[in-house]
């Protein structure tokens, strides 16, 4: 989040965030010092539970283009879980195994119909493309975005930084920082609606 602290001459500060791949909720101390409301997504049985237990207004669903259930593949370090399968994450990575799936619930992001959050979060390991397909309309009213990027394909099918790139362009939405993730395969992107 020191990305978009130090951006803030450009971005303006954050009023609401929308967390999705919400883990722990660290990023909440941020939020916090902004001023700024938030809504946070997980999946994770006990993980949302833990978003709970600290008082966040979560949800325990996938965000995705479309809804119903889903095969989420499980890792040995719960925060490489993906809807999507390991692929170059796996020799990256050969630390972080995956052993298992769940099946969870998947929802849009425009069916919550957010309208007065104009930040957007994106922490969801290689399902970038699947989120913002599945919220068009959210998108009109979002100024910010923080998403985590890859370079290499790290998960089966995932979008890679160009992709995101050029979709998000589409709605307006200009690559402002990066933090440089060369070494690793991803790193993170913050984008502001022209």
């Amino acid at each position: 989040m020191n990305l978009v602290a130090k951006n803030f001459y450009r971005t303006g500060i954050p009023s609401g965030v929308i967390h999705i791949g919400g883990y722990d909720g660290n990023e909440q101390k941020w939020y916090d010092a902004w001023g700024a409301k938030s809504v946070w997504f997980e999946p994770l049985p006990d993980k949302f539970q833990e978003l709970k237990a600290k008082g966040l207004n979560a949800y325990q669903f996938a965000i995705g283009s479309k809804e119903g259930r889903a095969k989420f593949n499980l890792s040995k370090s719960l925060q490489c879980c993906s809807i999507l399968e390991p692929s170059g994450h796996l020799e990256k990575y050969p630390d972080f195994s995956f052993e298992g799936s769940i099946y969870v619930d998947v929802k849009t992001l425009d069916s919550f119909a957010f309208k007065d959050y104009n930040m957007l979060v994106l922490d969801v390991q290689g399902y970038e493309m699947e989120v913002l397909m599945g919220a068009i309309e959210t998108l009109k009213h979002i100024k910010i975005i923080y998403c985590e990027v890859a370079i290499i394909e790290l998960y089966k099918n995932a979008p890679l930084f160009s992709d995101i790139y050029k979709f998000l362009s589409e709605f307006e939405f200009v690559d402002i920082d990066w933090v440089d993730g060369v070494q690793k395969g991803w790193g993170d992107a913050l984008f502001l609606r022209k």
